[in-house]
Protein backbone atom coordinates (compact mmCIF):
# COMPACT_ATOMS: atom_id res chain seq x y z
CA UNK A 1 0.00 0.00 0.00
CA UNK A 2 1.35 3.49 -0.70
CA UNK A 3 1.15 4.80 2.51
CA UNK A 4 0.92 1.69 4.70
CA UNK A 5 -2.71 0.48 6.42
CA UNK A 6 -4.00 2.40 8.74
CA UNK A 7 -5.64 0.07 11.52
CA UNK A 8 -7.72 1.87 14.45
CA UNK A 9 -6.99 0.62 18.02
CA UNK A 10 -8.99 -1.80 19.24
CA UNK A 11 -10.19 -3.11 16.07
CA UNK A 12 -9.77 -7.33 15.73
CA UNK A 13 -5.94 -6.98 13.82
CA UNK A 14 -4.93 -4.72 16.55
CA UNK A 15 -4.59 -5.27 20.53
CA UNK A 16 -2.06 -2.61 20.75
CA UNK A 17 -3.73 0.07 22.61
CA UNK A 18 -3.12 2.56 20.23
CA UNK A 19 -3.50 3.34 16.49
CA UNK A 20 -0.95 1.54 13.89
CA UNK A 21 -0.09 1.61 10.43
CA UNK A 22 0.60 -1.74 8.81
CA UNK A 23 3.40 -2.64 6.05
CA UNK A 24 2.39 -5.95 4.87
CA UNK A 25 3.17 -8.07 2.26
CA UNK A 26 0.14 -9.35 0.64
CA UNK A 27 1.86 -12.91 -0.77
CA UNK A 28 -1.22 -14.81 0.31
CA UNK A 29 -3.65 -13.67 -2.60
CA UNK A 30 -0.64 -15.28 -5.11
CA UNK A 31 2.59 -14.34 -7.42
CA UNK A 32 1.85 -11.02 -9.27
CA UNK A 33 1.97 -12.37 -12.86
CA UNK A 34 1.76 -10.66 -16.60
CA UNK A 35 0.54 -11.58 -19.70
CA UNK A 36 1.82 -8.94 -22.45
CA UNK A 37 1.52 -9.28 -26.07
CA UNK A 38 2.74 -6.75 -28.67
CA UNK A 39 2.38 -6.46 -32.12
CA UNK A 40 4.24 -3.79 -34.43
CA UNK A 41 3.75 -2.91 -38.35
CA UNK A 42 5.98 -0.92 -40.47
CA UNK A 43 4.71 -0.39 -44.34
CA UNK A 44 6.79 2.02 -46.53
CA UNK A 45 5.39 2.66 -49.93
CA UNK A 46 7.87 4.07 -51.76
CA UNK A 47 9.33 4.82 -55.92
CA UNK A 48 12.42 5.80 -57.04
CA UNK A 49 13.07 7.67 -60.19
CA UNK A 50 16.25 7.91 -62.63
CA UNK A 51 14.84 11.33 -63.77
CA UNK A 52 18.03 11.32 -66.03
CA UNK A 53 21.18 10.44 -66.16
CA UNK A 54 22.37 13.02 -63.42
CA UNK A 55 18.96 13.34 -61.09
CA UNK A 56 17.28 10.48 -59.30
CA UNK A 57 13.92 11.14 -57.14
CA UNK A 58 13.23 9.12 -54.09
CA UNK A 59 9.68 9.46 -52.25
CA UNK A 60 6.91 7.81 -50.48
CA UNK A 61 5.11 6.96 -47.40
CA UNK A 62 5.17 5.20 -44.39
CA UNK A 63 3.28 4.29 -41.24
CA UNK A 64 4.67 2.25 -38.27
CA UNK A 65 2.41 1.13 -35.25
CA UNK A 66 2.21 -0.40 -32.41
CA UNK A 67 0.27 -2.21 -29.76
CA UNK A 68 0.71 -3.36 -27.00
CA UNK A 69 -2.06 -5.46 -24.27
CA UNK A 70 -1.08 -6.48 -20.55
CA UNK A 71 -3.42 -7.99 -18.07
CA UNK A 72 -1.87 -8.20 -14.88
CA UNK A 73 -3.28 -10.81 -12.12
CA UNK A 74 -3.47 -11.48 -8.10
CA UNK A 75 -2.92 -7.60 -7.93
CA UNK A 76 -4.24 -5.98 -4.51
CA UNK A 77 -7.20 -3.81 -4.44
CA UNK A 78 -5.72 -1.39 -1.74
CA UNK A 79 -9.37 0.10 -0.51
CA UNK A 80 -10.96 -3.37 -0.24
CA UNK A 81 -7.95 -4.95 1.42
CA UNK A 82 -8.16 -1.99 3.83
CA UNK A 83 -11.96 -2.18 4.96
CA UNK A 84 -11.05 -5.88 5.24
CA UNK A 85 -8.38 -5.61 7.97
CA UNK A 86 -9.86 -2.84 9.71
CA UNK A 87 -13.12 -4.89 10.13
CA UNK A 88 -10.95 -7.87 11.17
CA UNK A 89 -12.24 -10.05 7.87
CA UNK A 90 -9.05 -10.33 6.63
CA UNK A 91 -6.21 -11.83 9.75
CA UNK A 92 -3.29 -9.99 9.34
CA UNK A 93 -1.23 -12.60 11.26
CA UNK A 94 -2.11 -15.84 9.41
CA UNK A 95 -2.58 -14.34 5.90
CA UNK A 96 -2.49 -17.79 4.22
CA UNK A 97 -5.60 -19.17 6.38
CA UNK A 98 -8.14 -16.48 5.36
CA UNK A 99 -11.41 -17.19 3.82
CA UNK A 100 -10.58 -18.13 0.23
CA UNK A 101 -13.43 -15.73 -0.40
CA UNK A 102 -11.74 -12.80 1.31
CA UNK A 103 -9.05 -13.16 -0.40
CA UNK A 104 -10.63 -13.01 -3.96
CA UNK A 105 -12.15 -10.19 -2.73
CA UNK A 106 -8.51 -8.32 -2.13
CA UNK A 107 -7.29 -10.07 -5.37
CA UNK A 108 -7.43 -7.56 -8.38
CA UNK A 109 -6.49 -7.57 -12.37
CA UNK A 110 -5.33 -5.28 -13.95
CA UNK A 111 -5.08 -4.04 -17.26
CA UNK A 112 -2.74 -2.27 -20.04
CA UNK A 113 -3.62 -0.94 -23.60
CA UNK A 114 -0.90 0.96 -25.76
CA UNK A 115 -0.53 2.28 -29.06
CA UNK A 116 1.87 4.76 -30.71
CA UNK A 117 1.66 4.94 -34.39
CA UNK A 118 3.75 7.45 -37.04
CA UNK A 119 2.81 8.84 -40.26
CA UNK A 120 5.46 10.15 -42.88
CA UNK A 121 5.38 11.47 -46.33
CA UNK A 122 8.85 11.89 -47.55
CA UNK A 123 10.85 12.65 -51.08
CA UNK A 124 14.40 13.37 -51.71
CA UNK A 125 16.22 14.46 -54.74
CA UNK A 126 20.31 13.16 -56.14
CA UNK A 127 21.93 15.65 -58.16
CA UNK A 128 25.15 15.04 -60.11
CA UNK A 129 26.42 19.13 -60.28
CA UNK A 130 29.32 19.28 -62.25
CA UNK A 131 32.89 17.89 -62.39
CA UNK A 132 35.99 18.44 -59.82
CA UNK A 133 39.33 17.50 -59.69
CA UNK A 134 38.35 14.87 -57.40
CA UNK A 135 35.63 13.81 -59.12
CA UNK A 136 32.06 14.41 -59.69
CA UNK A 137 29.84 16.74 -56.77
CA UNK A 138 27.02 15.34 -56.13
CA UNK A 139 24.02 16.83 -54.22
CA UNK A 140 21.17 15.28 -51.75
CA UNK A 141 17.94 17.27 -50.80
CA UNK A 142 15.54 16.34 -48.88
CA UNK A 143 12.38 16.39 -46.89
CA UNK A 144 9.67 14.87 -44.19
CA UNK A 145 7.00 15.19 -42.36
CA UNK A 146 5.76 12.99 -39.40
CA UNK A 147 2.57 12.59 -37.40
CA UNK A 148 2.91 10.55 -33.93
CA UNK A 149 0.45 9.65 -31.52
CA UNK A 150 1.02 7.98 -28.38
CA UNK A 151 -1.32 6.64 -25.85
CA UNK A 152 -0.84 4.49 -22.82
CA UNK A 153 -3.74 3.71 -20.99
CA UNK A 154 -4.14 1.74 -17.68
CA UNK A 155 -7.07 0.49 -15.76
CA UNK A 156 -9.24 2.53 -13.94
CA UNK A 157 -8.66 1.19 -10.65
CA UNK A 158 -4.61 1.72 -11.61
CA UNK A 159 -5.49 5.01 -12.56
CA UNK A 160 -7.05 6.17 -9.51
CA UNK A 161 -3.91 4.34 -6.89
CA UNK A 162 -5.76 2.03 -5.94
CA UNK A 163 -3.87 -1.02 -7.09
CA UNK A 164 -0.75 -2.36 -4.70
CA UNK A 165 2.01 -3.73 -6.20
CA UNK A 166 1.44 -1.72 -9.33
CA UNK A 167 3.02 1.23 -10.71
CA UNK A 168 2.67 3.77 -13.77
CA UNK A 169 -0.32 5.69 -14.59
CA UNK A 170 -1.83 6.81 -17.92
CA UNK A 171 -0.48 8.77 -20.69
CA UNK A 172 -0.99 9.88 -24.30
CA UNK A 173 -0.22 12.69 -26.81
CA UNK A 174 0.49 13.70 -30.12
CA UNK A 175 3.38 15.65 -32.08
CA UNK A 176 4.00 16.52 -35.96
CA UNK A 177 7.44 18.09 -37.34
CA UNK A 178 8.58 18.74 -40.59
CA UNK A 179 12.11 18.64 -41.86
CA UNK A 180 13.87 19.40 -44.51
CA UNK A 181 18.12 18.61 -45.51
CA UNK A 182 20.91 18.78 -47.77
CA UNK A 183 24.15 17.10 -48.16
CA UNK A 184 27.18 18.26 -50.30
CA UNK A 185 29.90 16.60 -51.49
CA UNK A 186 32.58 18.68 -53.33
CA UNK A 187 36.31 16.48 -54.20
CA UNK A 188 38.35 19.38 -54.80
CA UNK A 189 41.35 16.87 -55.41
CA UNK A 190 42.01 13.18 -55.99
CA UNK A 191 43.41 13.72 -52.73
CA UNK A 192 40.88 16.25 -50.63
CA UNK A 193 37.47 16.56 -50.37
CA UNK A 194 34.89 17.90 -47.94
CA UNK A 195 31.00 17.50 -47.06
CA UNK A 196 28.76 20.22 -45.89
CA UNK A 197 25.40 19.23 -44.23
CA UNK A 198 22.47 20.86 -42.55
CA UNK A 199 19.26 19.84 -41.63
CA UNK A 200 16.21 22.37 -40.08
CA UNK A 201 13.35 20.45 -38.00
CA UNK A 202 10.39 22.24 -36.94
CA UNK A 203 7.78 20.73 -34.17
CA UNK A 204 4.60 21.51 -33.29
CA UNK A 205 5.26 21.68 -29.47
CA UNK A 206 9.24 22.93 -29.57
CA UNK A 207 9.78 25.29 -31.87
CA UNK A 208 12.59 25.27 -34.84
CA UNK A 209 16.13 24.01 -34.85
CA UNK A 210 18.98 24.22 -37.02
CA UNK A 211 22.11 21.90 -37.09
CA UNK A 212 24.80 22.21 -39.60
CA UNK A 213 27.47 19.17 -40.12
CA UNK A 214 31.10 20.10 -42.34
CA UNK A 215 33.59 17.36 -42.36
CA UNK A 216 36.83 16.43 -44.20
CA UNK A 217 39.20 13.69 -45.79
CA UNK A 218 42.78 14.52 -46.94
CA UNK A 219 44.72 11.86 -48.39
CA UNK A 220 48.16 12.45 -48.69
CA UNK A 221 49.79 9.20 -49.78
CA UNK A 222 47.33 6.03 -50.79
CA UNK A 223 48.47 4.41 -47.41
CA UNK A 224 47.11 7.42 -45.06
CA UNK A 225 44.09 9.39 -44.37
CA UNK A 226 43.29 11.90 -42.20
CA UNK A 227 39.83 13.14 -41.51
CA UNK A 228 37.89 15.33 -39.14
CA UNK A 229 34.28 16.73 -38.91
CA UNK A 230 32.46 19.27 -36.56
CA UNK A 231 28.12 18.89 -36.07
CA UNK A 232 25.57 19.69 -34.22
CA UNK A 233 22.22 18.05 -32.79
CA UNK A 234 19.00 18.63 -31.74
CA UNK A 235 16.69 15.74 -29.57
CA UNK A 236 13.15 16.91 -28.64
CA UNK A 237 11.98 15.04 -25.44
CA UNK A 238 9.78 11.41 -25.76
CA UNK A 239 6.44 12.27 -25.77
CA UNK A 240 6.11 9.13 -23.15
CA UNK A 241 8.04 11.36 -20.95
CA UNK A 242 6.24 15.00 -21.94
CA UNK A 243 2.64 13.17 -21.46
CA UNK A 244 3.17 11.10 -18.52
CA UNK A 245 1.00 11.53 -14.87
CA UNK A 246 1.96 10.96 -11.47
CA UNK A 247 2.31 7.21 -10.63
CA UNK A 248 3.27 5.30 -7.61
CA UNK A 249 6.28 2.84 -8.05
CA UNK A 250 7.93 0.69 -4.59
CA UNK A 251 11.60 2.00 -5.05
CA UNK A 252 14.65 0.03 -3.52
CA UNK A 253 17.00 2.33 -2.15
CA UNK A 254 19.87 2.68 0.51
CA UNK A 255 19.34 5.08 3.34
CA UNK A 256 20.86 5.01 6.42
CA UNK A 257 18.67 7.28 8.60
CA UNK A 258 15.27 5.39 7.46
CA UNK A 259 17.11 2.27 7.96
CA UNK A 260 18.03 3.20 11.70
CA UNK A 261 14.06 3.70 11.81
CA UNK A 262 13.05 1.02 10.75
CA UNK A 263 15.33 -1.28 12.55
CA UNK A 264 18.02 -1.97 10.16
CA UNK A 265 21.63 -2.11 9.61
CA UNK A 266 22.69 1.80 8.10
CA UNK A 267 23.72 -0.46 4.71
CA UNK A 268 20.72 -1.99 4.43
CA UNK A 269 18.89 -2.36 0.85
CA UNK A 270 14.77 -1.26 1.69
CA UNK A 271 11.51 -0.53 -0.17
CA UNK A 272 9.85 2.60 0.09
CA UNK A 273 7.17 4.50 -1.51
CA UNK A 274 7.93 6.33 -4.93
CA UNK A 275 6.37 8.71 -7.21
CA UNK A 276 7.17 8.70 -11.00
CA UNK A 277 6.57 12.78 -11.78
CA UNK A 278 6.63 14.87 -15.07
CA UNK A 279 8.45 17.68 -15.28
CA UNK A 280 6.35 20.11 -17.33
CA UNK A 281 9.42 22.51 -18.45
CA UNK A 282 11.80 20.05 -20.07
CA UNK A 283 13.57 21.17 -22.68
CA UNK A 284 15.40 19.53 -25.74
CA UNK A 285 18.79 18.60 -25.98
CA UNK A 286 21.40 20.39 -27.97
CA UNK A 287 24.71 18.96 -29.20
CA UNK A 288 27.87 19.82 -30.17
CA UNK A 289 30.61 17.42 -31.25
CA UNK A 290 33.91 17.52 -33.62
CA UNK A 291 36.42 14.87 -34.27
CA UNK A 292 39.56 13.69 -36.13
CA UNK A 293 41.58 10.87 -37.17
CA UNK A 294 44.07 8.97 -38.92
CA UNK A 295 43.83 5.50 -40.97
CA UNK A 296 46.86 4.04 -41.85
CA UNK A 297 47.39 1.13 -44.18
CA UNK A 298 51.28 0.36 -44.19
CA UNK A 299 50.48 -3.32 -45.93
CA UNK A 300 47.75 -4.95 -47.51
CA UNK A 301 47.62 -6.95 -44.58
CA UNK A 302 47.08 -4.72 -41.39
CA UNK A 303 44.61 -1.58 -41.11
CA UNK A 304 45.10 0.85 -38.30
CA UNK A 305 42.73 3.31 -37.07
CA UNK A 306 42.43 6.25 -34.13
CA UNK A 307 39.75 8.49 -34.20
CA UNK A 308 39.64 11.20 -30.76
CA UNK A 309 36.12 12.80 -30.60
CA UNK A 310 34.94 15.39 -28.53
CA UNK A 311 31.14 16.01 -27.40
CA UNK A 312 29.09 18.61 -25.74
CA UNK A 313 25.85 17.50 -24.38
CA UNK A 314 23.48 20.83 -23.27
CA UNK A 315 19.95 20.43 -21.39
CA UNK A 316 20.78 16.54 -21.45
CA UNK A 317 17.41 14.82 -20.41
CA UNK A 318 17.95 12.19 -18.11
CA UNK A 319 16.22 9.81 -15.50
CA UNK A 320 17.28 10.73 -11.46
CA UNK A 321 15.80 7.71 -9.74
CA UNK A 322 14.99 7.68 -5.76
CA UNK A 323 18.38 6.55 -5.41
CA UNK A 324 19.65 9.64 -6.96
CA UNK A 325 17.30 12.55 -5.16
CA UNK A 326 18.28 10.64 -2.20
CA UNK A 327 22.19 11.10 -2.62
CA UNK A 328 22.47 14.54 -4.18
CA UNK A 329 20.13 16.18 -1.28
CA UNK A 330 22.65 14.07 0.93
CA UNK A 331 25.42 15.79 -1.18
CA UNK A 332 23.95 19.16 -1.91
CA UNK A 333 24.53 18.51 -5.61
CA UNK A 334 21.67 20.12 -8.02
CA UNK A 335 18.15 18.58 -8.38
CA UNK A 336 14.82 19.84 -10.16
CA UNK A 337 12.69 21.71 -8.03
CA UNK A 338 10.16 19.07 -8.54
CA UNK A 339 12.07 16.18 -7.22
CA UNK A 340 12.87 15.70 -4.01
CA UNK A 341 12.17 13.40 -0.74
CA UNK A 342 9.69 13.77 1.69
CA UNK A 343 10.91 12.36 5.35
CA UNK A 344 9.27 11.89 9.40
CA UNK A 345 9.95 15.06 11.37
CA UNK A 346 10.99 13.26 13.69
CA UNK A 347 12.80 10.37 12.48
CA UNK A 348 14.12 11.70 9.34
CA UNK A 349 13.05 8.18 7.52
CA UNK A 350 11.94 8.25 3.88
CA UNK A 351 8.12 8.78 3.75
CA UNK A 352 8.17 9.09 -0.06
CA UNK A 353 10.50 10.39 -3.19
CA UNK A 354 9.56 12.12 -6.18
CA UNK A 355 11.86 10.86 -8.81
CA UNK A 356 11.82 11.32 -12.95
CA UNK A 357 13.45 12.80 -15.70
CA UNK A 358 14.26 16.32 -16.14
CA UNK A 359 16.96 18.51 -18.01
CA UNK A 360 20.70 18.62 -16.24
CA UNK A 361 22.96 21.50 -16.88
CA UNK A 362 25.78 19.62 -19.71
CA UNK A 363 27.77 16.61 -20.03
CA UNK A 364 30.88 17.03 -21.60
CA UNK A 365 32.95 14.11 -23.07
CA UNK A 366 35.92 13.18 -24.95
CA UNK A 367 37.70 9.89 -25.79
CA UNK A 368 39.24 7.75 -28.14
CA UNK A 369 38.32 4.93 -30.38
CA UNK A 370 41.06 3.15 -31.83
CA UNK A 371 40.74 0.03 -34.27
CA UNK A 372 43.58 -2.53 -35.65
CA UNK A 373 42.41 -4.97 -38.81
CA UNK A 374 45.08 -7.89 -40.04
CA UNK A 375 44.28 -10.71 -42.66
CA UNK A 376 47.03 -13.51 -42.90
CA UNK A 377 46.98 -16.07 -46.05
CA UNK A 378 48.06 -19.40 -44.16
CA UNK A 379 48.24 -20.83 -47.60
CA UNK A 380 46.62 -24.69 -47.45
CA UNK A 381 45.78 -24.19 -43.93
CA UNK A 382 43.45 -21.43 -44.51
CA UNK A 383 43.36 -17.68 -43.40
CA UNK A 384 43.32 -15.50 -40.33
CA UNK A 385 41.31 -12.19 -39.90
CA UNK A 386 41.72 -10.60 -36.15
CA UNK A 387 39.31 -6.89 -36.04
CA UNK A 388 40.24 -4.97 -32.17
CA UNK A 389 38.69 -2.32 -31.11
CA UNK A 390 39.51 -0.32 -27.89
CA UNK A 391 37.26 2.32 -26.59
CA UNK A 392 38.51 5.22 -24.00
CA UNK A 393 36.48 7.26 -22.37
CA UNK A 394 39.09 10.74 -21.19
CA UNK A 395 36.01 12.05 -19.53
CA UNK A 396 32.24 12.09 -18.47
CA UNK A 397 31.24 14.85 -16.92
CA UNK A 398 28.18 16.54 -15.88
CA UNK A 399 27.23 19.56 -14.41
CA UNK A 400 25.36 23.09 -14.51
CA UNK A 401 24.80 26.52 -13.30
CA UNK A 402 23.56 24.79 -10.05
CA UNK A 403 26.00 22.27 -9.32
CA UNK A 404 29.39 20.81 -9.07
CA UNK A 405 30.89 19.54 -12.05
CA UNK A 406 31.33 16.03 -12.12
CA UNK A 407 33.65 13.21 -13.90
CA UNK A 408 31.84 10.27 -13.62
CA UNK A 409 34.64 7.90 -15.26
CA UNK A 410 35.86 5.15 -12.77
CA UNK A 411 32.53 5.79 -10.21
CA UNK A 412 30.07 2.85 -9.99
CA UNK A 413 29.51 1.31 -12.83
CA UNK A 414 31.17 4.26 -15.58
CA UNK A 415 33.99 1.86 -16.85
CA UNK A 416 36.81 3.87 -19.00
CA UNK A 417 37.67 1.44 -21.67
CA UNK A 418 36.20 -1.57 -23.06
CA UNK A 419 37.70 -3.32 -25.73
CA UNK A 420 36.89 -6.16 -28.23
CA UNK A 421 39.26 -8.40 -30.12
CA UNK A 422 37.58 -10.85 -32.53
CA UNK A 423 39.68 -13.92 -34.14
CA UNK A 424 38.69 -15.72 -36.97
CA UNK A 425 40.04 -18.70 -38.86
CA UNK A 426 38.63 -19.65 -42.62
CA UNK A 427 39.31 -22.72 -44.49
CA UNK A 428 37.01 -23.57 -47.09
CA UNK A 429 33.35 -23.77 -45.71
CA UNK A 430 34.44 -24.10 -42.38
CA UNK A 431 35.35 -21.54 -40.02
CA UNK A 432 35.98 -20.92 -36.33
CA UNK A 433 35.21 -17.45 -34.29
CA UNK A 434 36.97 -16.54 -30.97
CA UNK A 435 35.87 -13.43 -29.44
CA UNK A 436 37.44 -11.87 -26.34
CA UNK A 437 35.22 -9.49 -24.42
CA UNK A 438 37.19 -6.80 -21.75
CA UNK A 439 36.23 -4.11 -19.88
CA UNK A 440 37.59 -2.22 -17.43
CA UNK A 441 35.87 -2.34 -13.65
CA UNK A 442 34.80 0.51 -11.34
CA UNK A 443 34.31 0.49 -7.77
CA UNK A 444 31.04 -1.39 -6.56
CA UNK A 445 27.98 1.08 -5.28
CA UNK A 446 28.38 -1.22 -1.92
CA UNK A 447 31.86 -0.68 -1.64
CA UNK A 448 31.01 3.30 -2.44
CA UNK A 449 28.87 3.76 -0.05
CA UNK A 450 29.94 1.96 2.76
CA UNK A 451 33.81 3.35 3.07
CA UNK A 452 33.27 6.60 1.77
CA UNK A 453 30.29 7.85 2.55
CA UNK A 454 29.46 5.86 5.84
CA UNK A 455 33.37 5.51 7.10
CA UNK A 456 33.75 1.77 7.19
CA UNK A 457 36.96 -0.01 7.02
CA UNK A 458 37.79 -2.12 3.63
CA UNK A 459 37.79 -5.09 6.58
CA UNK A 460 34.06 -4.07 7.89
CA UNK A 461 32.62 -4.27 4.65
CA UNK A 462 34.49 -8.15 3.89
CA UNK A 463 33.41 -8.53 7.73
CA UNK A 464 29.83 -8.03 7.03
CA UNK A 465 29.62 -10.09 4.19
CA UNK A 466 29.25 -7.63 1.19
CA UNK A 467 31.91 -8.05 -0.35
CA UNK A 468 33.89 -11.38 -1.08
CA UNK A 469 37.80 -9.51 -1.79
CA UNK A 470 39.58 -6.68 -0.42
CA UNK A 471 38.44 -3.10 -0.94
CA UNK A 472 39.50 -1.70 -4.68
CA UNK A 473 40.29 -5.54 -5.83
CA UNK A 474 38.63 -4.49 -9.28
CA UNK A 475 40.24 -6.28 -11.72
CA UNK A 476 39.18 -6.14 -15.87
CA UNK A 477 36.20 -8.10 -16.53
CA UNK A 478 37.04 -10.38 -19.20
CA UNK A 479 34.78 -12.86 -21.00
CA UNK A 480 35.15 -15.33 -24.13
CA UNK A 481 32.88 -16.34 -26.96
CA UNK A 482 33.42 -19.30 -29.22
CA UNK A 483 31.65 -20.21 -32.49
CA UNK A 484 32.08 -23.00 -35.53
CA UNK A 485 30.37 -22.59 -38.44
CA UNK A 486 29.61 -24.41 -41.94
CA UNK A 487 28.75 -22.94 -45.18
CA UNK A 488 26.27 -25.12 -47.20
CA UNK A 489 26.02 -25.28 -50.87
CA UNK A 490 22.96 -24.22 -50.88
CA UNK A 491 24.00 -20.96 -49.76
CA UNK A 492 22.98 -22.08 -46.01
CA UNK A 493 24.97 -21.57 -42.72
CA UNK A 494 25.17 -23.53 -39.48
CA UNK A 495 26.35 -21.99 -36.51
CA UNK A 496 27.01 -23.91 -32.95
CA UNK A 497 28.89 -21.47 -30.70
CA UNK A 498 28.63 -20.61 -26.63
CA UNK A 499 28.69 -17.13 -25.08
CA UNK A 500 30.61 -16.43 -21.87
CA UNK A 501 32.39 -20.09 -22.29
CA UNK A 502 34.20 -19.81 -18.93
CA UNK A 503 30.39 -18.81 -17.38
CA UNK A 504 32.52 -15.97 -15.75
CA UNK A 505 29.86 -14.08 -13.22
CA UNK A 506 29.11 -10.93 -13.04
CA UNK A 507 30.33 -7.92 -10.30
CA UNK A 508 27.43 -8.41 -7.79
CA UNK A 509 26.26 -5.76 -5.65
CA UNK A 510 24.84 -6.54 -2.55
CA UNK A 511 23.02 -3.68 -1.59
CA UNK A 512 21.35 -3.02 -5.04
CA UNK A 513 18.03 -4.38 -5.38
CA UNK A 514 17.09 -7.20 -5.67
CA UNK A 515 20.17 -8.41 -3.94
CA UNK A 516 22.85 -9.54 -5.24
CA UNK A 517 22.20 -7.17 -8.07
CA UNK A 518 24.47 -6.63 -11.40
CA UNK A 519 24.14 -3.72 -13.44
CA UNK A 520 22.74 -5.77 -16.65
CA UNK A 521 23.82 -2.54 -19.07
CA UNK A 522 27.57 -3.76 -18.57
CA UNK A 523 27.45 -7.45 -17.43
CA UNK A 524 26.23 -10.43 -18.64
CA UNK A 525 24.29 -12.37 -15.99
CA UNK A 526 23.03 -15.52 -17.76
CA UNK A 527 26.63 -17.18 -17.73
CA UNK A 528 27.41 -19.88 -20.33
CA UNK A 529 24.93 -19.67 -23.06
CA UNK A 530 25.11 -22.36 -25.86
CA UNK A 531 23.08 -22.44 -28.92
CA UNK A 532 22.87 -23.44 -32.33
CA UNK A 533 21.81 -21.43 -35.50
CA UNK A 534 21.20 -21.64 -38.98
CA UNK A 535 20.74 -19.08 -41.53
CA UNK A 536 19.57 -18.94 -45.04
CA UNK A 537 20.24 -16.90 -47.93
CA UNK A 538 18.05 -16.94 -51.38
Amino acid sequence: ADSGIFIPAGTPNNQTGQDVVLKHRFAAVGPRDNFDDTNTYDTNLGFNWQVTDTVAVDFGIRRAESKYISLGRNYVNIPIATALIQSGEYDIFNPIGNDPDVLSAVRATIGRDGLFKEDEVYASANFDLFELPGGTSGLVVGAEHHEQEFADIYDAQSEAGNIGGSSGNSSAGKRSFSSAYFEWLMPFHSTFEVDLAARYDSYSDFGTSFVPKISFRYHPIDSLTLRASYGEGFRAPPLTILNSKDAFSADSVVDADTAIAYGQPPGSTLQIDGLRVATPDLQPEDSKQWSAGVVWDPTDWVSLKLDYYNIKLTNTIRFFSAQTVINRERSGAFLPSNLYSVRDPITNAILQVRAGYANEGFTNTDGFDFNATTKFDLGAFGSLRNNFNLSWINKFETGGPNSVTTDFINTTDTPQWRAVLVNEWEKGDFSLAWTINAMDQTVSYTEDYLVNDLGYTCQDVVDFGYLVSNCGDNKAYVTHDLAASYKTPWNGRFTIGAINVTGKKPRLDQLGFPPPYYQSALYYGIGREIYFRYTQNW
